[in-house]
């Protein structure tokens, strides 16, 4: 089995909350810390010939956005994905509680995306690789935050089986939506 950090800290996470409801945020606080070390120990690489003009960040933004919307395959992956992640993090994010309260079980494991990323990988041309992985990253994680704020809020409201079945029809949503697409990049 490949661990990837979304495989260990989200169940991490969900099971530190069970346990101590301020734990996750000071645990995330430590993990900040430790990567601003971390990172503060990296020497700069003298950056090489830039291809074309000068830059904004903006501009390279704008420019992932547009490669990824006019591809039609990396588009319904990224889309999906975002999506997918709103409704996965809701439901996961009362997971462990469901699975304490419900089942009795503690102990929780989730799949990493490695297909996802590798056909990403191929696809998507080496200059743009950067542009439009953040753009893909930022669906990503802004889909976990949403997801996980959803997560609390459909459960405080009707109950902690609501982001389940709200995360069910939303995945079902998506597979029927991105079926077609998916199947066409692949033929």
């Amino acid at each position: 089995m490949i661990l990837s950090p979304a495989s260990v800290a989200n169940p991490l996470g969900a099971w530190l909350f069970v346990v101590a409801a301020a734990a996750p945020f000071g645990f995330e606080a430590l993990t900040f810390a430790v990567a601003a070390v971390l990172i503060a120990g990296i020497r700069p690489v003298p950056a090489g010939p830039q291809p074309g003009p000068p830059t904004t960040l903006r501009g390279e933004i704008a420019e992932g956005v547009r490669w990824l919307w006019r591809h039609r395959l990396v588009r319904t992956m990224a889309v999906s994905m975002g999506i997918g992640t709103i409704a996965f993090c809701a439901a996961f994010a009362v997971f462990v509680i469901s699975c304490r309260q419900r089942l009795g079980l503690s102990d929780v494991e989730h799949l990493v995306r490695q297909v996802v990323a590798s056909i990403r990988q191929r696809v998507v041309p080496d200059h743009l690789r950067g542009r439009v992985g953040s753009v893909y990253s930022l669906l990503d994680l802004g889909g976990a935050a949403l997801g996980s704020l959803l997560g609390g809020l459909l459960a405080s409201t009707w109950g902690i089986t609501a982001p389940f079945w709200i995360a069910a029809g939303a995945m079902t949503a998506i597979t029927v939506i991105a079926w077609r697409p998916l199947r066409d990049a692949t033929a």
